[in-house]
Protein backbone atom coordinates (compact mmCIF):
# COMPACT_ATOMS: atom_id res chain seq x y z
CA UNK A 1 0.00 0.00 0.00
CA UNK A 2 2.95 2.24 1.10
CA UNK A 3 4.70 1.47 -2.42
CA UNK A 4 1.54 2.34 -4.01
CA UNK A 5 0.98 5.96 -2.58
CA UNK A 6 4.67 6.49 -2.99
CA UNK A 7 3.92 5.92 -6.93
CA UNK A 8 0.85 8.27 -6.83
CA UNK A 9 3.19 11.22 -4.72
CA UNK A 10 5.69 11.03 -7.62
CA UNK A 11 3.48 10.97 -10.21
CA UNK A 12 1.68 14.09 -8.59
CA UNK A 13 4.57 15.69 -7.86
CA UNK A 14 5.76 15.22 -11.48
CA UNK A 15 2.61 16.57 -12.77
CA UNK A 16 2.72 19.52 -10.67
CA UNK A 17 6.76 20.23 -11.64
CA UNK A 18 5.17 20.61 -15.68
CA UNK A 19 2.75 22.92 -14.60
CA UNK A 20 4.89 25.12 -12.36
CA UNK A 21 7.15 25.65 -16.16
CA UNK A 22 4.16 26.34 -18.05
CA UNK A 23 3.45 28.76 -15.68
CA UNK A 24 6.70 30.43 -15.22
CA UNK A 25 6.93 30.46 -18.99
CA UNK A 26 3.13 32.12 -19.12
CA UNK A 27 4.01 34.60 -16.59
CA UNK A 28 7.57 35.59 -18.41
CA UNK A 29 5.73 35.98 -21.92
CA UNK A 30 3.22 38.56 -20.18
CA UNK A 31 3.53 42.64 -21.56
CA UNK A 32 3.95 43.68 -17.72
CA UNK A 33 7.05 44.65 -16.59
CA UNK A 34 6.91 42.86 -13.68
CA UNK A 35 5.78 38.70 -13.27
CA UNK A 36 4.39 40.00 -10.07
CA UNK A 37 0.27 40.11 -10.70
CA UNK A 38 -1.62 42.43 -7.81
CA UNK A 39 -5.03 42.03 -8.13
CA UNK A 40 -7.80 44.35 -8.26
CA UNK A 41 -8.00 46.56 -5.06
CA UNK A 42 -11.78 47.63 -4.60
CA UNK A 43 -13.79 49.04 -1.81
CA UNK A 44 -17.66 49.26 -0.96
CA UNK A 45 -17.24 52.48 -1.70
CA UNK A 46 -16.10 53.07 -5.73
CA UNK A 47 -16.73 56.52 -6.53
CA UNK A 48 -16.13 59.12 -9.57
CA UNK A 49 -13.90 62.53 -9.85
CA UNK A 50 -17.65 64.44 -7.89
CA UNK A 51 -17.65 61.81 -4.94
CA UNK A 52 -20.27 59.61 -6.46
CA UNK A 53 -20.99 55.79 -6.43
CA UNK A 54 -20.80 54.72 -9.97
CA UNK A 55 -23.89 53.24 -10.76
CA UNK A 56 -22.56 50.81 -13.56
CA UNK A 57 -19.88 48.58 -11.29
CA UNK A 58 -21.97 49.57 -7.89
CA UNK A 59 -24.30 47.40 -6.51
CA UNK A 60 -25.80 49.80 -4.33
CA UNK A 61 -28.00 49.60 -1.80
CA UNK A 62 -31.57 47.69 -0.83
CA UNK A 63 -34.54 50.45 -1.02
CA UNK A 64 -35.81 50.45 2.62
CA UNK A 65 -38.55 52.76 4.02
CA UNK A 66 -36.86 55.51 6.10
CA UNK A 67 -33.63 55.86 4.13
CA UNK A 68 -32.87 58.72 2.36
CA UNK A 69 -31.18 57.66 -1.31
CA UNK A 70 -29.13 59.04 -4.47
CA UNK A 71 -30.82 56.61 -7.19
CA UNK A 72 -28.47 56.42 -10.13
CA UNK A 73 -29.52 54.92 -13.52
CA UNK A 74 -27.59 51.59 -13.57
CA UNK A 75 -26.16 52.09 -17.15
CA UNK A 76 -25.14 55.58 -17.08
CA UNK A 77 -24.87 56.33 -13.61
CA UNK A 78 -26.73 59.87 -14.04
CA UNK A 79 -28.95 60.95 -11.23
CA UNK A 80 -32.76 61.31 -10.59
CA UNK A 81 -32.90 64.49 -10.45
CA UNK A 82 -36.19 67.04 -9.69
CA UNK A 83 -36.24 70.05 -11.33
CA UNK A 84 -39.44 72.30 -10.95
CA UNK A 85 -41.57 69.07 -10.43
CA UNK A 86 -40.36 67.43 -13.05
CA UNK A 87 -38.25 64.69 -13.15
CA UNK A 88 -35.14 64.02 -15.21
CA UNK A 89 -32.08 62.22 -14.94
CA UNK A 90 -28.62 64.19 -15.29
CA UNK A 91 -24.87 64.39 -14.64
CA UNK A 92 -24.75 64.93 -10.61
CA UNK A 93 -23.90 68.00 -9.18
CA UNK A 94 -21.76 66.56 -6.29
CA UNK A 95 -23.21 63.91 -3.02
CA UNK A 96 -25.07 67.19 -1.57
CA UNK A 97 -27.21 68.15 -4.29
CA UNK A 98 -30.67 67.69 -2.56
CA UNK A 99 -32.84 67.76 -5.92
CA UNK A 100 -31.23 64.06 -6.50
CA UNK A 101 -32.25 62.75 -2.87
CA UNK A 102 -35.37 60.65 -2.08
CA UNK A 103 -36.72 59.72 1.00
CA UNK A 104 -38.16 56.20 0.83
CA UNK A 105 -41.31 55.88 2.95
CA UNK A 106 -44.16 53.08 3.25
CA UNK A 107 -47.85 53.20 2.69
CA UNK A 108 -50.50 50.48 2.32
CA UNK A 109 -47.90 47.75 1.58
CA UNK A 110 -46.56 50.41 -1.37
CA UNK A 111 -43.69 52.44 -1.44
CA UNK A 112 -42.96 55.74 -2.20
CA UNK A 113 -39.64 58.39 -3.31
CA UNK A 114 -40.02 61.88 -1.45
CA UNK A 115 -37.89 64.78 -2.38
CA UNK A 116 -36.76 65.78 1.24
CA UNK A 117 -35.89 69.28 -0.11
CA UNK A 118 -39.70 70.02 -1.16
CA UNK A 119 -41.59 67.67 0.18
CA UNK A 120 -42.70 66.42 -3.28
CA UNK A 121 -43.69 62.45 -3.80
CA UNK A 122 -42.09 60.82 -7.12
CA UNK A 123 -45.50 59.75 -9.00
CA UNK A 124 -46.99 59.68 -12.36
CA UNK A 125 -50.01 61.42 -14.17
CA UNK A 126 -51.77 58.44 -14.26
CA UNK A 127 -51.01 57.93 -17.95
CA UNK A 128 -47.26 57.99 -19.03
CA UNK A 129 -45.69 61.12 -17.71
CA UNK A 130 -43.21 60.59 -14.61
CA UNK A 131 -43.28 63.89 -12.09
CA UNK A 132 -43.27 64.83 -8.75
CA UNK A 133 -46.46 67.51 -7.82
CA UNK A 134 -48.06 65.92 -5.13
CA UNK A 135 -47.32 66.63 -1.48
CA UNK A 136 -49.24 63.73 -0.62
CA UNK A 137 -48.69 60.22 -0.81
CA UNK A 138 -51.71 59.37 -3.10
CA UNK A 139 -52.27 55.86 -5.19
CA UNK A 140 -50.11 57.64 -8.22
CA UNK A 141 -47.34 57.93 -6.11
CA UNK A 142 -47.41 54.05 -4.88
CA UNK A 143 -44.14 52.60 -6.35
CA UNK A 144 -42.33 48.96 -6.26
CA UNK A 145 -39.01 48.01 -6.24
CA UNK A 146 -38.05 44.93 -8.20
CA UNK A 147 -34.43 43.40 -7.71
CA UNK A 148 -32.96 42.78 -11.52
CA UNK A 149 -30.82 39.44 -11.46
CA UNK A 150 -28.30 42.15 -13.90
CA UNK A 151 -27.96 44.19 -10.64
CA UNK A 152 -29.56 47.48 -9.90
CA UNK A 153 -33.45 47.86 -9.31
CA UNK A 154 -36.79 48.27 -11.86
CA UNK A 155 -39.06 51.20 -10.26
CA UNK A 156 -42.60 49.38 -11.19
CA UNK A 157 -46.16 51.83 -10.62
CA UNK A 158 -49.32 50.60 -10.61
CA UNK A 159 -51.46 51.30 -13.72
CA UNK A 160 -55.13 50.10 -13.00
CA UNK A 161 -55.76 47.33 -10.58
CA UNK A 162 -53.84 44.47 -11.66
CA UNK A 163 -50.82 45.96 -14.01
CA UNK A 164 -47.85 47.59 -13.16
CA UNK A 165 -46.00 49.97 -15.39
CA UNK A 166 -42.09 50.06 -15.27
CA UNK A 167 -40.12 53.62 -15.08
CA UNK A 168 -37.44 54.10 -17.64
CA UNK A 169 -35.75 56.75 -19.38
CA UNK A 170 -37.47 58.33 -21.93
CA UNK A 171 -36.40 58.05 -25.74
CA UNK A 172 -34.65 61.37 -25.32
CA UNK A 173 -32.83 60.10 -22.69
CA UNK A 174 -33.43 62.94 -20.32
CA UNK A 175 -36.49 62.31 -19.01
CA UNK A 176 -38.79 59.50 -17.45
CA UNK A 177 -41.80 57.95 -18.44
CA UNK A 178 -43.90 54.42 -17.98
CA UNK A 179 -44.10 51.96 -20.38
CA UNK A 180 -45.58 48.06 -20.16
CA UNK A 181 -41.70 47.19 -21.29
CA UNK A 182 -38.62 49.14 -20.97
CA UNK A 183 -34.55 47.90 -20.04
CA UNK A 184 -33.91 50.99 -17.46
CA UNK A 185 -32.02 49.67 -14.12
CA UNK A 186 -31.33 51.75 -11.38
CA UNK A 187 -29.50 51.83 -8.31
CA UNK A 188 -30.24 52.87 -5.13
CA UNK A 189 -27.13 54.48 -2.81
CA UNK A 190 -27.67 55.37 0.45
CA UNK A 191 -26.94 59.43 0.77
CA UNK A 192 -26.75 61.38 5.51
CA UNK A 193 -29.50 63.22 4.83
CA UNK A 194 -29.00 66.45 6.52
CA UNK A 195 -30.81 67.41 9.90
CA UNK A 196 -33.43 70.53 9.39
Amino acid sequence: MEAIMTEKLAHLNEKLTQLNGKLAHLILETPCSSPVFTPCTCTDEMTDANGMKDGQNNPGDVPWPGTTFRIVEKATGRAMTLIDAEIAVRDATGPDDPNTHWFCVEKNGCFGLMNPDTGRYLGNDGETHVRAWSHEMGELEYLTMRKHPSGGYQILSPREENKLKVMCVAQNHTVLCRRDHGTTLWVFNKVEEAVR
